[in-house]
């Protein structure tokens, strides 16, 4: 079993365990860790993967399409390692 990071705006940051047999979204795991936190962007999340060969990937995840407006086809499949990041709103 491994393990992905989700910091920044959410009420529990910290490590949450991704099943071996299931598959983890973005917005499962931000689930996990508490939820967005009321000053999240959540239009903006960010999602961090290191790749076989040492580059990184980064990709961004607008959680409100995901959630709001059912966009599921966005809602990225995590893998072990993986940081989410969801920043600040400024308004």
């Amino acid at each position: 079993m491994g393990h992905v990071a989700v910091t920044g705006r959410v009420k529990n940051p910290g490590l949450v365990a991704v099943p071996p047999t299931l598959d983890l979204k973005v917005s499962e795991a931000i689930l996990k860790a508490g939820g967005l936190s009321t000053s999240a962007k959540d239009r903006a999340v960010l999602v961090t993967r290191r790749r076989p060969d040492g580059s990184i990937e980064r990709k961004t995840v607008d959680l409100r399409a995901i959630l709001s407006e059912g966009d599921l086809a966005s809602d990225l499949t995590l893998q072990n390692g993986d940081v989410i990041y969801v920043p600040e709103s400024l308004f």
